[in-house]
């Protein structure tokens, strides 16, 4: 399972309040693959096999089965300037 630290999540609710509408109400962010084998995050809403990662009672990232298998003993983490990094 991938492990999200606190600071990736209010890293990732931060972003998502600063998106400008019109956004879904329960917007978040999703894993995706990018095409060159890299992964990518874009704004969707929760489906009902995802995975969700909730930030004070608000789901701010979720990842299909597949992204699950992809991500495992991986971690999101975010650094000092807000820039998430996958290790």
């Amino acid at each position: 399972m991938l492990t999200v630290t606190d600071s990736a999540l209010a890293q990732l609710a931060n972003v998502l309040g600063q998106i400008d509408d019109p956004k879904p109400e329960n917007a978040c962010f999703r894993i995706v693959p990018k095409g060159d084998g890299k992964l990518t995050l874009t704004v969707d809403t929760p489906g009902a096999d995802d995975t969700a990662f909730d930030h004070d009672g608000t789901t701010v990232l979720v990842m299909s089965e597949e992204m699950r298998e992809r991500c495992e003993g991986r971690t999101l983490d975010s650094d000092d300037t807000g820039n998430l990094l996958l290790t």
